[in-house]
């Protein structure tokens, strides 16, 4: 007999830890024949496989998985990362590893040695808990007041509902709601917050202190980053560590930076890539997120999102000015430096 409504229901609560997101979304889990089904369809979806990756019956990873190479993306947020991923998650399949947040050491080597491709919010340290002969690493960096203001707006476009689903690692989504903008990049619990102060430069200079990115906990101590202990230690070693990739891209130039990404791994570029996580967009789409207004540029707000870009707009005109070297170079048939 073909599972119930109610089955469905209490399928989602206790496997995903909460109510499915609609109608259709129970309708389409009411064909499964069985509850055993049903359970085993819920364990291996991507949601349940992020959340529980030491749950996964992987085995270990062999020698040839050990010598096949690797590509890591490291996705800064609000970076247009999400349509980074999906376009190069195309081309790996099931090769692709599921953790999308900073938790690659949450998982047991030899499970990690069964992928080929690896995309999240990683810090650039836990980059060297992949095991592969080579990883290619990539990423991807924006212009630091922009990526502020669309972060900004992604916040608080989530909806009270989703913010009490995930309890605090929705803590930053719950200040974005409370505050207009120029209050919530002033709050000084964001002084050194890894996802708004100098994010980028602390993403690839050394480890952050959390999982998720959208965490903000009462109590947490954020300052013993190398970004606030030397900042241009941290500035030094960022540059160094983009430098070293193999290759990066510009939201401001998506598609120059999908092909210039593409043709660096080796891969057939994509006809075209789609901008996935566009909140005004996804706002109409996603039942997690609801419409917010355009944010007004002013004065004070400048101000406030100055004093979180400092180091971040000199990685930035870094990358602008390589960036553009690359591709003349590339015009021109030369190697780039």
């Amino acid at each position: 007999m073909p599972v119930s409504r109610d089955e469905v229901v209490y399928g989602f609560k206790f496997i995903l830890g909460r109510d499915p997101e609609s109608e259709a979304a129970i309708d389409a889990h009411l064909g499964f024949g069985d509850v055993a089904t049903l359970r085993k369809s819920l364990m291996a979806s991507r949601e349940y496989r992020e959340r529980h990756p030491l749950d996964l019956d992987l085995g270990y990873g062999t020698d040839a998985d050990l010598e096949r190479p690797a590509v890591a993306f490291l996705h800064i947020p609000k970076c247009a990362g999400t349509s980074l991923h999906m376009a190069l998650t195309a081309h790996y399949g099931t090769m692709a590893c599921p953790e999308r947040h900073n938790g690659l050491a949450d998982w047991p080597a030899g499970a990690l040695a069964h992928y080929r491709f690896f995309s999240g919010h990683f810090d650039f340290p836990s980059l060297g808990l992949i095991p592969a002969e080579k990883v290619s690493i990539v990423t991807m960096l924006r212009q630091p007041a922009d990526r502020l203001i669309s972060l900004y707006r992604f916040l608080r476009a989530h909806t009270p509902q989703a913010v009490a689903l995930e309890g605090q690692n929705m803590g930053l989504v719950a200040l974005a709601r409370a505050l207009d903008p120029v209050s919530f990049f002033s709050h000084e619990m964001l002084a050194r917050h890894p996802t708004v102060n100098n994010a980028a430069v602390r993403q690839l200079s050394g480890a952050l202190p959390q999982k998720r990115w959208e965490a903000l906990r009462p109590g947490d101590v954020y300052g013993a980053a190398l970004a606030d202990r030397s900042p241009e230690l941290a500035l030094a070693t960022a540059q160094a560590n983009l430098m070293g990739m193999a290759a990066f891209g510009l939201v401001e130039r998506m598609d120059q930076s999908v092909a210039h990404i593409f043709a660096a791994l080796g891969l057939a570029a994509p006809g075209g890539i789609g901008h996935f996580q566009q909140t005004g967009r996804i706002a109409q789409e996603h039942p997690a997120l609801e419409p917010v207004a355009p944010v007004t540029a002013d004065p004070a707000l400048a101000d406030a999102l100055a004093s979180h870009t400092t180091l971040d707009d000199r990685l930035y005109d870094m990358a602008v000015a390589v960036f553009a070297a690359r591709q003349a170079a590339a015009a021109q048939g030369e190697e780039p430096a």
